[in-house]
């Protein structure tokens, strides 16, 4: 009855995240032209009132960033994170295209603008990784060990990433990733830099008309030497935690 308490309480932020957001997704949907500014800015209130809100009643469980930061550890989780977005959009475009899946992320009705790039590049990443990363981890802790808590906050970070297969891939992994970037520095500062720079990268990549099904194979080269970057920059920070 105690972990069943505890699983509940850890979903309050990751679920007011995914609720309060795709109602605003939801706006074109039921009221005809409306200006793509418009559904972007409530779109934008959703995410900052999830951070307020999150922020307020959880204020005394989440970690404050820790006052000495190693500025060259965060560089390189920056560089992994957008090499790591690089590596999974090429693969995924280039498995979309044999195995025939969908990676679209967005409706027709969904346009993309400046508030909303702001929005899914800075503020998203920071409000995800205070309610999943921050808030579903500490509460979990409560009642699971380390290797369930990971599981755990991957699996609803990723289901929340359902628009398309490829999306809930590419949510999996990077999810994975970034609770581990924070259980090696114990500080929420790491895997946000990790994700914004991964969904900074991801944004730049659609301005490239060429990366699509027919010719992803033609970037798999980029695709490797990114996966050499990571796993080199990987290695180095990771081993100074078993040392």
């Amino acid at each position: 009855m105690e972990k069943i308490k505890t699983i509940y309480k850890s979903l309050e932020g990751p679920l007011t995240l995914m609720i309060l957001p795709m109602i605003a997704l939801m706006v074109p949907e039921f009221i005809e032209d409306v200006p793509s500014f418009v559904t972007s800015s409530i779109y934008c209130l959703a995410v900052v009132i999830t951070i307020i809100y999150v922020g307020m009643k959880y204020k005394k469980k989440i970690e404050k960033p820790q006052m000495l930061i190693n500025k060259c550890a965060i560089f390189k989780i920056f560089i992994i994170g957008a090499l790591t977005a690089v590596l999974l959009n090429i693969l995924l475009y280039y498995l979309a295209a044999i195995l025939n899946f969908s990676t679209a992320a967005t409706t027709d009705k969904f346009k993309i603008d400046i508030i909303m790039l702001i929005t899914f590049i800075i503020i998203q990443p920071i409000a995800e990784e205070l309610c999943f990363r921050g808030l579903m981890r500490k509460e979990l802790e409560n009642g699971f060990n380390k290797k369930l808590v990971i599981i755990m906050v991957t699996s609803v970070f990723a289901s929340g990433h359902f628009s398309s297969i490829a999306n809930i891939i590419y949510a999996l992994i990077l999810g994975y990733a970034m609770i581990k970037i924070y259980y090696r520095y114990n500080s929420l500062i790491f895997p946000i830099t990790f994700h914004i720079a991964a969904n900074g990268f991801s944004n730049l990549l659609d301005l490239i008309p060429t990366l699509n099904y027919d010719n992803a194979y033609y970037y798999l080269p980029i695709a490797f030497v990114a996966s050499i970057i990571v796993i080199v920059l990987a290695k180095q920070e990771f081993r100074k935690e078993n040392k």
